[in-house]
């Protein structure tokens, strides 16, 4: 990877230990690896990522997906920095309190469609640490974003 792609993840994660944005909700991630289209991340569920019953809120889990795959959409040597198109996730069993989590998020394609601008597929997984079967898998995303305008970015 890139110094200055490893500089920026870098500089990211600081950013989150000091919000006080949306943003804040990741300071928890500890990243493995930032490269090549991929992203191995983890954390341990605390009260701040859970729902009423104890497990891991949907939301953070969307959240989580949405992020990580950002990151590797941007490590792929033909990456981008994008904006979501649409998101699809497979809820397939809860996390729970304390629960420590990885997440997994590869760039399946990128696609040149018949305009300008091209569209990236992200694959995320979040499943239970040391438990990389099936049966452990917590929740399952697929992920297509396209690279941000520039008169977009203006306003953001």
């Amino acid at each position: 990877m890139s110094r200055n792609i490893v500089e920026i993840v870098k500089r990211y994660s600081e950013f989150c230990q000091i919000t006080k944005s949306f943003d804040r909700n990741l300071k928890m991630l500890k990243y493995h690896s930032v490269e090549n289209g991929k992203v191995r991340a983890e954390f341990t569920v605390t009260e701040d990522h859970v729902d009423n019953e104890g497990h891991l809120h949907r939301g953070m889990t969307t959240t989580l997906i949405d992020m990580t795959s950002i990151r590797a959409l941007f490590t792929h040597r033909n990456g981008f920095v994008g904006m979501s198109i649409n998101m699809h996730i497979s809820y397939l069993q809860p996390a729970l309190l304390g629960d420590v989590v990885y997440i997994d998020a590869e760039v399946f394609k990128i696609l040149q469609l018949s305009g300008p601008r091209p569209m990236g597929l992200v694959d995320v997984e979040l499943s239970k640490k040391n438990e990389m079967r099936a049966e452990n898998v917590i929740a399952r995303g697929q992920h297509s974003l396209t690279p941000y305008l520039q008169e977009h970015k203006k306003n953001v």
